[in-house]
């Protein structure tokens, strides 16, 4: 089997049967005290960036005689937190912690915002100076000017020139050469330039994948076994698919977890795939997911891959609302390619000027007077960039000769904070889940309604719109404050209605404690709260009930949440010149809206970057607010790990 594809054996897991454990999936994963996970949500590039000073952060501090980053257990992203933590989990050992994620800056006041006074060899050991990013650190991919919407549009629309890339596969291809190419992690087959390499655990498991026909080299693990390199959690990378409703009356978005053993649907959503079967309650080896399935025998399946499911297409599909803006650029492109064509022409000569264009194949992207008519009349055909694979039930596997292609959605348009996720695996006692949305919390003109219609005391505060479905609750709607999915006939965003893990009750005083510990109006501290939550039964995300009457595991879940926003204590600190750079503290607008930036703006000069990472690196690992984390790393495990 060539590259992966072809007949092979794969491993099926039945998740409705056996119950999620971390430490069942990986019994030498090493000590995890507090069996901590940590949510990274989506956002973009900002997400990204956020998610890389809070990993910072973490690794940072230290309790146990090490990082606390070593102890987590497994770390939960989508979308953009998912761009910062498959990197992370897969970068080879030879690339440090600190190249990977930057250095800490405890003082604020240190930081620099041009160091050209110093020479080059010393400006690269000081991680004060906020215009320099290493070329192997995480932020640098999202301060590179290719990383721009309008560049992105430009190169998908160069790759499925050039490489014939299909239109349904190219946001995965440029999730590969834009954040997994910089650390070998992308090896593309063949001129059509798709990945071709599989992604697993360990050696053992690597050796299962070689067994199925995936060659050595095109495997990468996440725990490579090397002395000295921070262990890395368990990742867990989230997308949707789209399914069919039993009723037909519309599509329902189904989670789908990527991990480095299994991908699949691990809860029981209400959904059929494209043949009419049900979806869910189970999974398959990585390796094999995107497959045809031709025979089942106990625990294993028989299958023909297509194509090995590869990191570029679990972080793909996990942040594929941006393939819409790609289609969006084409859009204009058709209802304007005269308007647009200097754009493009602009875009291409900074190709060419940074040598990502063969020289020969200049004459494939222009015609000859010199417009690049190929590309707009690419344009023009390409539609529908939403991903697409072929899926088959791990849960219910029947071989299926017929079985069509499901869509794939962003893993941020079912569960944005990748909670659900996390709450899945039973032996994670403690989550901290790093919120970082692009709404600041903000008074509101209306709060949290309970069942009986009536408002709740002290709840007007606006929250990004996907916390409040954790908790049973609508987005805020400013004509009727929060109100609750359960009763409701006609809810606001729909898609979220299946999110509840976490009683309605305590959503209220998560409002109140993020409100009080970021100092309200004032901003002056980290919006970081510490709560003990009981866990509701999900059948939809394969959540097990906790901390309730007649709950299996009785102990309820530790939660800390840490909301991105202004913080005015670290601002405070900060070297005039650097203050000025961002502007007036409290005009939110100012700074381009710093932290808080736009999840539609994929591209950050570096020292918005810099600036970004260490503040949310600071909001961990600060002497004044560092203990909400430290404490979850001294409990003792639980009788369920």
């Amino acid at each position: 089997m060539k590259s992966g594809t072809g007949k092979t054996t794969a491993k099926i897991y039945q998740t409705r049967d056996l119950p999620l454990a971390v430490s069942k999936l990986w019994p030498d994963q090493g000590s995890t005290p507090g069996n901590v996970g940590v949510c990274l949500s989506g956002g973009g590039s900002r997400a990204m960036v956020a998610a890389m000073g809070q990993l910072r952060g973490l690794a940072q501090l230290q309790v146990n005689g090490a990082p606390l980053l070593s102890q987590v257990k497994a770390i939960s992203s989508v979308s953009g937190g998912a761009w910062a933590a498959v990197p992370f989990t897969y970068a080879p050992p030879d690339i440090t912690d600190e190249t990977l994620l930057g250095g800490y800056v405890a003082d604020p006041g240190t930081l620099v915002l041009k160091t050209r006074r110093f020479c080059w060899s010393r400006r690269a050991r000081k991680p004060e100076a906020l215009d320099y990013l290493h070329n192997l650190n995480l932020g640098r991919i999202v301060s590179r000017s290719r990383f721009s919407i309008q560049s992105l549009i430009v190169h998908s629309l160069l790759i499925h020139v050039l490489h014939d890339v299909p239109g349904r596969e190219l946001w995965q291809a440029l999730m590969a050469e834009h954040i997994l190419e910089p650390y070998g992690l992308y090896k593309p087959a063949g001129e059509q330039h798709l990945p071709s390499t599989a992604f697993t655990l360990n050696a053992e498991t690597r050796a299962e994948a070689v067994a199925a026909g995936v060659a050595e080299e095109d495997v990468f693990v996440s725990d490579p076994g090397v002395a000295g390199r921070m262990r890395r959690p368990f990742l867990i990378c989230n997308a949707a698919m789209l399914a069919d409703s039993p009723d037909e009356v519309r599509h329902p978005l189904v989670p789908v977890q990527s991990t480095p053993l299994f991908t699949g649907i691990v809860g029981e959503p209400a959904g059929v795939h494209a043949r009419g079967r049900s979806v869910g309650g189970g999974v398959v080896s990585s390796f094999a997911f995107n497959s045809r399935l031709h025979g089942v025998h106990q625990d294993s399946v028989h299958v023909h891959i297509l194509r090995p499911w590869s990191l570029a297409d679990a972080m793909g599909t996990s942040s594929s609302t941006f393939a819409e803006l790609l289609d969006n650029g084409y859009r204009k492109l058709r209802d304007d390619p005269t308007g647009t064509k200097d754009s493009v022409v602009k875009q291409l000569q900074e190709f060419e000027d940074g040598k990502r264009i063969p020289a020969l194949s200049r004459s494939r992207l222009f015609d000859r007077d010199n417009t690049p008519g190929p590309l707009l009349r690419a344009a023009q055909k390409l539609s529908r960039l939403v991903p697409e694979y072929t899926y088959w039930s791990p849960g219910t596997p029947t071989p299926d000769p017929e079985l069509g292609r499901s869509d794939f959605a962003d893993g941020g348009a079912l569960d944005n904070t990748a909670v659900c996720a996390m709450l899945a695996y039973r032996d994670i006692d403690s989550i901290i889940a790093f919120v970082n949305s692009q709404d600041p919390l903000a008074p509101t003109e209306l709060g949290v309604v309970d069942e009986n219609g009536v408002e709740i005391a002290d709840s007007r505060y606006h929250i990004y719109e996907q916390v409040p479905p954790l908790f049973g609750y609508q987005p805020y709607d400013p004509k009727l404050g929060y109100r609750l999915y359960r009763g409701d006939p006609d809810p606001h965003r729909p898609q979220y209605e299946h999110n509840q893990v976490f009683e309605s009750s305590a959503f209220p005083l998560l409002l109140q404690r993020l409100w009080q510990a970021q100092g309200r109006e004032r901003r002056d501290r980290p919006a970081v709260a510490t709560m003990q939550l009981r866990v509701l039964e999900n059948r939809w995300h394969g959540v097990p009930g906790r901390g309730g009457p007649g709950d299996e595991l009785r102990e309820r879940m530790t939660v800390v949440w840490n909301y991105l926003g202004r913080v005015r204590s670290w601002h405070a600190q900060l070297p005039a010149k650097v203050q000025r750079f961002l502007g007036d503290f409290d005009d939110l607008e100012s700074g381009d809206n710093f932290p808080n930036f736009s999840t539609a703006k994929t591209h950050f000069d570096s020292e918005y970057v810099n600036l970004l990472a260490h503040l949310t690196a600071w909001a961990v690992a600060d002497k004044a607010h560092r203990e909400a984390y430290l404490n979850l790393f001294v409990q003792a495990p639980s009788a369920a790990s």
